[in-house]
């Protein structure tokens, strides 16, 4: 449920509006920004995930993963993120999108009265960590995206125009040496055809 924190790229509320706060640039939110949500570090997440694998009591059952102590609509969290980064950013409201899900918050019981694990950072915590990640990594963030939106921009002019499958090695044949083994940044690489972004 909503999982955040270092090492995540791409979408993502909470990564998106740190990096906005952190520039005081103006965050958009969807329609009256009412949605609520639960947030859960990543920290906590590889915790429980771990419990999963080595408790014997996990064997045979599922469990929802989350945080339902970081419960938040979704105008809070971007003021929240203001708040803790004393940000001076400007919050927009943009047009609702067309279908989305009002309340999702994980029922986290079962987990915690089987396994004895629980979710353990706070949302305002977990927000200064991510935001400590993001300023360290912000210019590897960049290459990153760039690449990316290299990658799709290529990649939609090779469907339309050969209407196949495309690799990496396609797009990239000309510097497939270098971009093989390009490093973004620590735990993000382009491999054998695969682009890994993020710790693993």
């Amino acid at each position: 449920f909503n999982i955040y924190g270092p090492g995540q790229t791409g979408e993502g509320a909470i990564q998106i509006f740190i990096k906005k706060a952190l520039k005081n640039e103006p965050i958009s939110i969807d329609g009256d920004g009412n949605q609520i949500r639960a947030w859960c570090f990543v920290d906590d997440f590889v915790d429980c995930i771990m419990e999963c694998l080595e408790n014997p009591n996990a064997v045979g059952e599922s469990f929802n993963i989350g945080n339902s102590r970081a419960v938040i609509t979704i105008l809070g969290l971007a003021n929240t993120v203001c708040r803790v980064l004393d940000s001076s950013s400007e919050i927009k409201h943009a047009p609702p999108l067309s279908a989305d899900i009002a309340i999702r918050i994980p029922s986290v019981n079962k987990m915690e009265n089987l396994l004895g694990i629980k979710a353990k950072v706070d949302l305002e915590e977990g927000i200064l960590k991510t935001s400590e990640w993001i300023k360290e990594n912000l210019s590897e963030l960049y290459k990153i995206m760039s690449f990316i939106n290299e990658f799709k921009r290529l990649r939609q002019e090779m469907l339309e125009k050969y209407d196949r499958h495309v690799s990496l090695q396609d797009l990239f044949s000309d510097r497939w040496e270098t971009a093989k083994f390009y490093n973004f940044g620590e735990g993000t690489s382009c491999y054998n055809n695969v682009l890994i972004l993020g710790n693993v």
